[in-house]
């Protein structure tokens, strides 16, 4: 793990409880992922078999740590970024990670309904979703919600791959309307290989 042992710690059991339900769950791996264009680091939660038995769950576990700006402002909380993925764990990790860096140097804001344009294009372009959104976490019945660590509220925002049709929607009609569509056919949205929703 990285320097922020102790709340990464925290955050790994608190991630395992609520996607396991159980107090003493290991079934967990933290992998530390580089950015090969600088220094940032980040490390990665992987569980398998959540939310469901052919998903698995990921998240960062330090990236809360980071100050977080929006409109140039440094925030009071912090965000880690999690996802349910079906298929290749290190394709969804590798986006994960990316977009973590983003935020970690270019300061890159994120909010509920933000979406990181040309992220998995860039990684993939044989892909059909190119770019990410983040919405509040739908996969794991609400368990995870925001908490404190040492007096500072943290929070999780799930990473949902979509399509050039449905940035196109989005921006027509709002991320709440996509996020409705998507979420109607939820169990098919977690393969980076899924066709779009928005034909």
């Amino acid at each position: 793990m990285s320097n922020n042992d102790d709340h990464n710690r925290f955050v790994a059991k608190l991630l395992s409880s609520a996607i396991s339900g159980l107090n003493d769950f290991e079934g967990f791996d933290v992998f530390e992922y580089g950015n090969d264009d600088g220094p940032e680091k980040v490390d990665i939660y992987i569980a398998k078999g959540f939310p469901y038995s052919d998903l698995a769950t990921i998240a960062t576990i330090d990236l809360a740590c980071e100050e977080l700006f929006i409109d140039s402002e440094v925030q009071y909380y912090g965000v880690n970024l999690c996802a349910a993925t079906e298929g290749n764990i290190n394709d969804m990790c590798s986006i994960l990670s990316t977009c973590a860096f983003f935020i970690m140097k270019d300061k890159w804001e994120i909010y509920p309904g933000s979406i990181f344009p040309n992220v998995i294009e860039n990684y993939d372009p044989s892909l059909k979703v190119k770019h990410v959104l983040f919405l509040s976490p739908f996969c794991w019945e609400g368990k995870l919600s925001s908490f404190f660590y040492r007096e500072r509220k943290e929070i999780f925002l799930q990473a949902v791959p979509i399509t050039q049709a449905e940035l196109d929607f989005a921006i027509e009609h709002g991320t709440d309307i996509l996020e409705e569509k998507l979420l109607s056919q939820a169990k098919s949205i977690f393969s980076l290989g899924r066709n779009s929703v928005i034909l």
